[in-house]
Parts: structure tokens; sequence; C-alpha cells
């Protein structure tokens, strides 16, 4: 009798340390992210030229950045130390039916996050997709203010700043130089296409202008890929105003071009412009842009600004096309996926990741509960998916051919200058905007 109840005790010890291997949970050596973007590796020739470069550069940062975090390169935290991350990309080439399509399919595998999204229309059809469907999505570019709605939008979020940061930062700025530079600084036009990006940019211009001394002389829009310009140009040259606010997505070196044949562009005249002017255009501007400025994500000098910088300088051209020496590496791809990266870690340490159902609320708790030290400053987030990070004005300096820097903005702080604009005169001079036409006595 007694041998039997040892021999079942044995068995009932067995027993258990099978079911405790068998249900201990291991971390799985690849997790893959669904991410959507203008154009996939796989479509990218050889020797890709600077015609898509925007889409090109966006796909090769996305590929460094997640072999820098599988390599554990740039001193990253301590993050997914037994999982590589790996790309599942799904192409939408700039369509929001794609992302429709992308996101109905995920949703019908049972997947619940998706990251990627550029542009107006892609980036709202994934935010209501989302809700729809039961998909945390995270954003790189996405500025409307709308989205930071989050009872329309309860599992989206974004690791660039919104447009009310953008726009209260140039704001700022344009009040500080109307302080030192006198009359006619405060008295502007408005100038866009009818993009929601674009409306987004100067709606918001129009409701924070009214809480200070700023002038609205004279709004025009044209319809998107418009290539007439005299009617708008001309009426804003008619109005006296000496400052431009412009918000176009396409063909800004176009209307640049013929605002500086009307004489819109001169010593006497200054230029502000949409964050995503800089964003499309900037590799064409030349001297008819000295001096215009605008607001953008800051990223200060830090250990990962260097690394990123240092891996895309020295990346091998036939793995990463568009890298290298003369090229910008596209800042706005580290902080979403060093996020997705945190994400996933916090789930893996709460042994989530073998397979078993992730709500989109997690998903989306996982990443605005992140508090960690990114490219654009601190990666945090509000409750809501907005981005709480750095601003800073910058300004083309033709004469070195580079956007610089003139002044940061931390939240909740003042505009903090750290230097001068070089304007149209090329002087650090400011202009003079109060010309007036001339009158006779007789």
């Amino acid at each position: 009798l007694e041998y039997k109840f040892m021999r079942l005790v044995a068995v009932s010890f067995c027993l258990i340390c099978f079911l405790v291997i068998i249900s201990c949970y291991r971390s799985p050596p690849e997790f893959t992210i669904h991410h959507t973007e203008i154009f996939p590796r796989f479509l990218i020739p050889p020797n890709a030229t600077s015609h898509f470069s925007s889409a090109v550069r966006l796909n090769t940062g996305s590929h460094l950045m997640i072999d820098l975090i599988n390599n554990k390169a740039c001193d990253f935290p301590n993050i997914l130390p037994n999982t590589n991350l790996t790309l599942n990309e799904l192409p939408n080439f700039g369509s929001y039916t794609f992302v429709i399509q992308q996101m109905i399919a995920l949703a019908d595998s049972g997947q619940t996050f998706m990251t990627g999204f550029l542009g107006d229309e892609t980036v709202e059809a994934g935010a209501e997709m989302g809700s729809v469907y039961g998909i945390a999505t995270l954003a790189s570019y996405a500025r409307q203010n709308s989205l930071g709605n989050n009872r329309k939008y309860p599992y989206f979020s974004r690791t660039s700043i919104s447009t009310n940061q953008i726009v209260s930062t140039t704001l700022e700025g344009l009040l500080a130089f109307s302080e030192q530079a006198g009359l006619g600084w405060t008295e502007i036009a408005l100038l866009a296409d009818t993009t929601e990006l674009a409306i987004d940019f100067i709606e918001t211009v129009i409701s924070q202008a009214k809480t200070t001394e700023i002038h609205i002389l004279q709004y025009r829009s044209f319809l998107r890929g418009n290539t007439e310009f005299d009617l708008d140009l001309n009426l804003i040259k008619d109005s006296g105003a000496r400052i431009i606010v412009c918000a176009v997505t396409d063909n800004f070196n176009l209307l640049v071009e013929r605002a500086h044949e009307l004489g819109l562009i001169g010593e006497h005249y200054v230029w502000i412009l949409s964050d995503f002017i800089y964003g499309t255009s900037f590799e064409s501007f030349g001297h008819l842009e000295s001096g215009m400025f605008w607001a953008f994500d800051y990223f200060p000098e830090s250990h990962y600004k260097e690394c990123f910088s240092e891996y895309w300088r020295n990346a091998d051209p036939e793995i990463y096309p568009l890298a290298g020496n003369d090229t910008i590496p596209p800042t706005t791809v580290f902080d979403l996926f060093l996020a997705t990266a945190i994400a996933v870690d916090t789930l893996d340490k709460m042994e989530m990741l073998d397979g078993q159902y992730i709500s989109p609320q997690l998903w989306s708790d996982a990443i605005r509960n992140i508090n960690a030290e990114g490219l654009g400053g601190q990666l945090s987030f509000t409750k809501t998916g907005d981005r709480i990070g750095l601003t800073s004005l910058k300004y083309y300096d033709a004469n070195m051919n580079d956007a610089v820097d003139v002044a940061i903005k931390e939240p909740g702080k003042p505009l903090e200058f750290i230097g001068d604009i070089v304007w149209f005169s090329n002087t650090t001079e400011f202009p003079d905007l109060d010309i007036r036409p001339p009158f006779h006595y007789w």
C-alpha cells in the first residue's frame, strides 16, 4: 500500500511538472508588424531615383530602424531581448481604398495592430477603420487635429505632433518677430489648396489668430493640382498683406515662381510655410525660398540622432535604397518603430505574444503609457494618443542649402530663440513690411 501511494505521488508530481512546462510562457522568436506604406521594398527598383525619393527613403528608413532594433544597436533600452521584429509590408500607393482593404483583411485574420499611414486620406481612413474593426493604429506622420478625438478614434495614436502644436509655435514666432520688427508684421494673407491637410492648417491659423493681434487681410484657396495662381496671388497683392501663410500639398515650386514674377517674393515680403511643404518640397528649395520659415517636429542632438544618422550614412545602398551621405534620413520613422517595439515589449512582459487575442484597447494603452527617450525628445503621449513632443521654428538658408533651427518650443514653455533668420535680403535684419502706397497732394 505504501508503495502504491509513493508511486501515485511520483506520477502526480511528474504530471504537475509536465503541466508547468507546457504552460510556461516563452517569448516568440519573431513578431510581425503589419505596416502600411506608399511603396513596399519589393516594388522599389534597383538604383531608385529621386523621383520617388520621399517614399523610398521612408521605406528604407523603416527597414533600417527595424534592423537597428533587432541588432540591439543605438543603446536602445532592454526591449525584446528574445524576439525579433519583422515587417509585413502593405502597399497603399497613397490611396485610402487600399488602406481600407488592408484593414478589413487584417481584421478577418484576427489582427489588432497596424502601423504606418502617411497623408491625410490614408491616415483618416486608418483611424476610422480601426474604430470600426477594432484595430489599434500608430501613425508616423498625422497632423489633423480631428484625429485627437478619442470618442471617434479610440484606438488611434501618433508619434508626430498635431497641427495645433505646429501652428501655435508658428504664430508665437511671428508675434515675437512683430514685437521687434514693427508695423506690417501682424497683417497676413492665407493661401492654401483644398486638401484636408491644408484646410486643417489654415483653419487652425484662423482659430488661434483670433486670440492675438494678428489680422487676416485675405484668404485664398484653390483646388489641389491647380497650376494657375494669378487670380489668387493678385488678390493677395491687392490686400496689402506682406506676410503670406502658405499651405499647399503640391506644385509649391510653380506657385513660388509665379509669385516671384508677380512681385510677391522679395525683401519686403515674408512667407510662412506649412510643415508639409517642408516635408514634400524641401529638396527643390532654392534662392526664392530664402528666409521662408515654418514649424516642425524638433529632433535635438542626442545619441539616438547621431546613431541613426551614422547608420544611414554608412548603409549599403544595395540593401537600403537612397541611404547615404547625399540624402536626408527620414527621422519620422525612428520614434514610430521605437514606440512600436516598446509596446510589443510591454505585451511580451505581460505574456501576451503567444498567439492569444490582444484587444485594440490593450495595444492603445501599451502605446499611450510609453514614457521613454525618443528621437524627438521625450517619447510620450496624451490619453487621447497625441504625441507630447518638441517643436522648432526653422527657416531655409539658401547659402547653406539647409533648414536651420532658429527657435525651440517645449510643451508649456515659451519659445526659446537660439539664432536669427537670414532673410531674403541675405541679412538678419528684419524685413521692412510697413510699405504703403504713395499718395499725391495734387
